[in-house]
């Protein structure tokens, strides 16, 4: 049964947030970060999440003094399902880079979970949300219910292999010396954390999000998940391809590694 919906109200604020807020998982112990979880008490060191986790501080805060301000946590945020172009400025996305290193490198690690949560269908879900009577002052978390890997969506491309993640730290030493793979392979120990030498899997079993209260919302008022889009993912791994691919510089010119 769907719930009554109500006019815009000038009070009404609507705050688009990340996943990412939960920010690194804990050094000890285990955190399930759900939709009733507020931000860590220490912010991110990564700048965009960081700014993220003090603006919702800031809307929690706003709540005192209007009607109505939510959060939307939103996943990682791909193509749309109806079709289109991929983002414009898609060399910039995060989640692109890493599988165009995983291209150049020719390989992914097989334990990493994929959620791809297609930009028209999260938009859709965030209205439905905010257009709900019985919806005040939530936060929710924005995410695709199906759960695929990321191994499963990389190795859709030709020459890409998953494997074991001590593979995949094998695969990355012996990136080391060879030129070719200087941008994937900064690239890659930049997103995995790996500068300092320590592990990110063991590290990352301790922290769980979970987005049930919010799938059950979305379900309630007739949000559903579509399937994968291959022609979209065969798209995106097309210009992935493409990214790293460029001749490097010359030793001299590039310098040492960051």
């Amino acid at each position: 049964m769907r719930p009554s919906t109500r006019a815009a109200n000038p009070t009404d604020f609507h705050f688009v947030s990340t996943l990412s807020v939960c920010s690194k998982a804990p050094e000890k112990g285990f955190r399930l970060f759900t939709e009733y979880d507020a931000v860590p008490e220490d912010l991110d060191e990564n700048y965009y999440i960081r700014s993220k986790q003090e603006a919702e501080r800031l809307v929690v805060a706003a709540r005192r003094d209007l009607a109505n301000a939510c959060i939307h946590r939103t996943g990682n945020l791909v193509f749309a399902a109806e079709g289109g172009p991929l983002q414009f400025n898609i060399g910039d996305n995060a989640f692109f880079r890493q599988i165009a290193a995983f291209l150049r490198l020719g390989v992914a690690p097989d334990d990493s979970h994929l959620w791809l949560c297609h930009v028209d269908v999260v938009a859709r879900g965030l209205v439905l949300l905010a257009s709900a009577a019985d919806l005040t002052n939530e936060t929710h978390h924005l995410e695709n219910a199906r759960r695929d890997t990321l191994a499963t969506f990389v190795t859709a491309a030709e020459g890409v292999r998953a494997c074991r993640f001590d593979a995949f730290l094998e695969r990355l030493e012996k990136a080391v010396d060879e030129a070719e793979m200087d941008a994937a392979l900064a690239e890659t120990l930049e997103n995995f954390k790996l500068y300092r030498g320590v592990s990110p899997q063991a590290r990352a079993r301790r922290l769980e999000i979970v987005s049930a209260r919010t799938q059950s919302l979305l379900a309630r008022l007739g949000l559903v998940w579509p399937p994968p889009m291959a022609a979209r993912q065969a798209e995106m791994l097309r210009q992935a391809a493409q990214l790293f691919s460029r001749p490097p510089l010359a030793k001299a010119a590039r310098g040492g590694r960051v």
